[in-house]
Formats: C-alpha cells, structure tokens, sequence
C-alpha cells in the first residue's frame, strides 16, 4: 500500500514537473490565461487519458492485452483519484467493517460532501460579493 502511494506521489510529481518545464516554453504563445490555468489543464488532461485508459482495459476485461498496457491500466487505477481505493474505511477506522454497501454508502457520502461543498463556497463568495460596494464588485467579478 505505502509502495504504490509512494509510486504514485513519484509519478504525479514528474508529470508536474514535465508540465511546468513544457509550459514555460510555450507561455509566450498563451496570452491571456495564467501559468497555474494552463498546468491543471494540462494535468487534467493527462489524468483524462489515463482515466480513460483504466476504463477501456476494465470494458474490455475479456481480452488479453499486452503486457506494456496491462501496466499502465494497472497505474492508471490509481489516477481514479478513489479515496476509498487509495485508503480504505478500514485503514482510517480500524474497528469499522464495511461491505459492498457500506463502501458504496461512502462513495456517495464522499460525492454529496464535495458537491455540497462547493455549493456552499459559492453561496459564501456571491453573499460576500453583496457586502462590496460597486467599483469593488466590478473589480473582483472581472
């Protein structure tokens, strides 16, 4: 478990650092959008690709791929970015026993969280933009 975090952590950080170096030649052509907007696009898009890659290998289970992809898709699973996946119930609560309903019960728990978290940071910006008086409401919704 500590070995495909540690893997992963690797592998994450040299993706970054590929996408910082790429993105500072090509900031001369990018006019208009910051260097941090063009790294998350660009790491989105390369966690995209390898989401999409687990998905194929799981449709196609059936066939026997190469030895090369197996391994990627093998990677890959750990880009699904699934916190239950990564560390489950039972490493964080160690008396907790959870079955597929319990794990399915987290998943949608996790997902409720987080759009309801966003929710409620866009309820707090738009309520704090109300508090501001014109010119400054202009200034920060531009």
């Amino acid at each position: 478990m500590v070995g495909q975090l540690s893997i992963m952590a690797v592998v994450v950080v040299i993706v970054i650092a590929v996408i910082v170096w790429t993105s500072k030649k090509k900031s001369k052509n990018i006019k208009g959008r910051s260097s941090v907007d063009v790294i998350l696009g660009r790491l989105k898009t390369v966690i995209g690709f390898y989401q999409v890659t687990f998905g194929v290998l799981e449709a196609f289970s059936y066939l026997k791929w190469p030895e090369s992809l197996a391994l990627i898709g093998k990677y890959s699973e750990m880009l699904q970015l699934n916190v239950l996946q990564i560390a489950p119930i039972n490493c964080l609560f160690p008396h907790l026993k959870v079955n597929a309903f319990g794990s399915l019960f987290a998943t949608l728990a996790i997902n409720a969280a987080a759009i309801i978290a966003g929710f409620a940071v866009y309820r707090l910006s738009k309520m704090r933009l109300k508090t501001l008086n014109k010119e400054e409401k202009l200034t920060k919704t531009s």
